[in-house]
């Protein structure tokens, strides 16, 4: 079995920078996120909020949403791909390793090493 490589921090001070622009970048992610979201829905319903069905929008607007949607997964798997988090559990505060093309914690590769 291959090992990974960690990246660990001793240091408290630089763990708190490492989790605080960890925080930024992720939270830059989901806000990018919810605005496709905010403009998806103006796509999908009217303005009395009933959703507008397929065959009723227009072509435009159905390339529209297929945008949103892309750059949405775009924006989602950059997440899961980064150092940000772990791909297993999703923590945002520990030492990563870099393992099977992924970074989760060293937590996760721990337990799951064995």
């Amino acid at each position: 079995m291959k090992s990974g490589r960690t990246i660990s921090i001793k240091s408290d001070k630089l763990k708190k920078i490492r989790n605080n622009l960890r925080n930024i970048l992720l939270c830059e992610a989901i806000n990018r996120q919810a605005n496709i979201s905010k403009e998806e829905k103006k796509v999908l319903f009217d303005e009395f909020g009933k959703i507008i069905i397929s065959k009723d929008r227009s072509k435009t607007d159905n390339d529209l949403l297929g945008k949103f949607q892309d750059e949405w997964w775009k924006l989602e798997r950059l997440k899961r791909k980064s150092i940000c988090e772990c791909s297993y559990c999703r923590k945002t505060d520990s030492d990563m390793t870099y393992y099977s093309k992924e970074w989760i914690c060293s937590e996760c590769y721990q337990s799951n090493r064995h």
